[in-house]
């Protein structure tokens, strides 16, 4: 939804004088502590604050919302957390037993899309209780997620290849083409059946 929008925001136990170019925080000559992290939830039309959900302490790798605004994600100490947006309630995690998220996308219909150092996919469907994932292997681990139209979406590899999947009762995979090299940006405009690719060659 263009009018929900989600900023992070630190926090802190004392005023900042000054940030080292390691991005530690000093102030007076001492490091000040993070009193906390704080997902601010805006109304873009309006300007006004609709929610400030407390993350807690955990450095934030990543974050979003889902589902047109109604759920946020946090990507904190190798788990992805699922919050209420107009609550602000912690929901549940999301994980795969001791993997990484290498990416974390949304799609259409409240889904998430989550991949994993383990080549693993999963794709969520984000409600209040917590859900099953269709699960499937990648050739090589995700670094990518392209959503698409029809609950499907193509997810980018690190062996140069890309693979288009089509969501149902499994996650079947469709094809997997070979780019020929190092896969930066991709985007799809499917009203011209096209996919569009940055890749970098590299030379020895």
């Amino acid at each position: 939804n263009s009018e929900i929008a989600a900023i992070l925001s630190a926090k802190d136990d004392e005023e900042i004088d000054f940030v080292d170019d390691e991005g530690n925080n000093f102030t007076n000559g001492s490091s000040a502590e993070i009193a906390g992290y704080y997902l601010i939830i805006l109304n873009t039309k309006t300007g006004k604050t609709i929610n400030e959900i407390n993350l807690g302490k955990f450095p934030i790798s990543d974050f979003g919302l889902i589902a047109e605004g109604k759920y946020a994600y946090s990507l904190q100490n190798s788990t992805i957390k699922i919050w209420d947006t107009k609550t602000g309630d912690f929901l549940y995690d999301l994980r795969q037993e001791g993997q990484y998220p290498s990416v974390i996308q949304p799609l259409k219909n409240n889904m998430l899309a989550t991949a994993f150092a383990g080549k693993t996919i999963k794709v969520w469907t984000i409600e209040k209780n917590k859900p099953d994932a269709l699960t499937s292997k990648t050739p090589a681990k995700a670094k990518l997620i392209v959503p698409l139209e029809s609950k499907r979406f193509i997810s980018v590899h690190s062996d140069y290849t890309f693979t288009l999947w089509q969501q149902g009762d499994k996650l079947e995979k469709k094809y997997t083409v070979d780019l020929k090299g190092d896969c930066q940006n991709m985007w799809a405009n499917e009203s011209r059946n096209e996919i569009i690719t940055i890749t970098r060659d590299y030379y020895i």
